[in-house]
Formats: C-alpha cells, structure tokens, sequence
C-alpha cells in the first residue's frame, strides 16, 4: 500500500526458478497456464499490482517460444488494459524468446532484454548490437528496455568495476 500511495507501480515478478518452473517446464505445463490466466485478474486486484513481468530465462525452441508469446497475449486479455504484462527476455539466442510475429503480440507491453554489458572504455557497440539483432527479428523498438547495468558493492558482480565511475557514491545504486 505504501509503494501504490508514493506513485510507485507495483508488478508481480514471476521466474522459472522455484515456482514458477511449472509454468514453463512441466507436464501439466498447458493447464497451469490456463488457470493462472483465468485467475491472473483477481489475483492482481486483490494485492493492488500493477501488471505481471516474467523473467523466464528462455524457451528451448521456436515452438517454445510461441507458447510463451501466446500465454502473455492471453494473460495480457484476462488482466485488461489497466494492468501491465511484460517479460525478460535475451538477445543471446538463435531465436526471439518472445515472437514478434505471433498474432497478438502487439498487446504485450514491453520486453526488458537483460543485456548487462560492461565495456571499461564506454563502449556501446554491444548495446547497437543488441538493438540490431532485435530489430531483424522483428521486434518494435518502442516496446524494448535494455538493460543497463547497476552499481552496488555488495549487491551485484558490476561492484567489481564501480571504482571506474568516481561520480557514482559506492554505497548508491
């Protein structure tokens, strides 16, 4: 209730670590997908969330990848336009974890890729890179977030370079 009262959007994080691998890598796969879309909506009113974001560390195959995109498409009509569906995804495959030309999938909101590149010089070329490869699969780049990565000593392995960004405070992320 506090985050919702400073203006803050509050997302439900779900991975395919823990609980959440049987909704991707199961034999009852397909049926958990069913009943977390039919009981998504409820479920976000109920504790005040703003939308559902994935962090599924990749499907195995193109076949993969299209059950996924056609979960969020159908998760994203159960929750309504109010609420927000998103995933994680990576640049670092043969194929888009999220299909950019599967029907529907202009109502998924957007796509956060985790590329975490460190280039000590600045460099961005990893980054143009990244936008590239994303772009030839077909992906609108208004939906995508990349990830830039952060700066904590004792949170993240980018502690390690901090020190090479002396108008960052060490202790300030």
């Amino acid at each position: 209730n506090r985050t919702l009262a400073a203006g803050v959007k509050l997302r439900s994080v779900i991975t395919d670590d823990g609980d959440g691998k049987a909704l991707f890598h199961s034999a009852s796969t397909a049926a958990l997908q069913r009943r977390f879309v039919a009981t998504a909506r409820a479920a976000l009113l109920k504790c005040g969330c703003d939308g559902i974001e994935f962090d599924y560390e990749g499907p195995d195959s193109n076949d993969q990848a299209d059950a996924f995109t056609d979960f969020l498409v159908a998760l994203k009509a159960a929750v309504g336009p109010e609420h927000v569906v998103s995933a994680d995804i990576s640049d670092d495959s043969d194929f888009p974890y999220v299909n950019p030309k599967r029907p529907g999938f202009h109502s998924i909101d957007f796509l956060n890729v985790m590329t975490y590149y460190w280039d000590e010089k600045g460099s961005i070329d990893r980054y143009a890179k990244s936008a590239a490869q994303l772009e030839q699969w077909g992906y609108p780049m208004a939906k995508i977030n990349l990830g830039v990565p952060y700066y904590c000593s004792q949170e993240s392995a980018w502690g390690e370079v901090e020190g090479g960004c002396p108008n960052v405070a060490e202790d300030l992320n």
